[in-house]
């Protein structure tokens, strides 16, 4: 079960200017880094770019969810951007994101990722995250709907 203490405030960014998809990751590689892993911030951007090149990881409705893997973890990190201007994405069409909440997961993953993106998916979610004034507020808004660990699954 994914622990809700995986994003913290001190790893969210609200109204960041960010010119393309490379400045975008960069952002979240320094603010990923801040937090437990082994990983560099130029060693986590070599991996969030690796796995766009693989293919987009925009979920739609203006959010993507860059992540990558950190051997040293035990429990996913994250961090999150909310731009002042949608960033592209170079993913096609609905590849203009507002929001990044990028992700460093444990070499074997328990499902935490899947708990993150279906979360995020949620119609709710993207609006929520645009209306957080705060970090704190971002916080509280990703936080809320995920599911919580006595819960199998979070009605909408």
């Amino acid at each position: 079960m994914l622990n809700l203490e995986f994003l913290t405030a001190d790893r969210v960014r609200i109204d960041v200017e960010a010119s393309s998809r490379k400045d975008a990751l960069q952002s979240l590689s320094l603010l990923l880094a801040s937090g437990p892993g082994s990983l560099t911030a130029a060693e986590i951007f070599a991996l969030l770019d690796q796995r766009e090149r693989l293919g987009s990881t925009c979920l739609g409705n203006g959010v993507a969810v860059p992540h990558g893997r950190d051997p040293a973890l035990d429990q996913p990190v994250g961090a999150l951007l909310r731009f002042v201007s949608p960033v592209d994405f170079d993913a096609g069409e609905d590849a203009d994101i507002s929001v990044a909440v990028g992700l460093m997961l444990p070499e074997t993953e328990g499902g935490e990722l899947s708990a993150v993106v279906n979360a995020l998916r949620r119609d709710a979610s993207p609006q929520a995250l645009q209306d957080a004034a705060t970090p704190d507020a971002a916080v509280l808004a990703v936080r809320a709907c995920l599911p919580l660990a006595d819960d199998t699954e979070r009605a909408d």
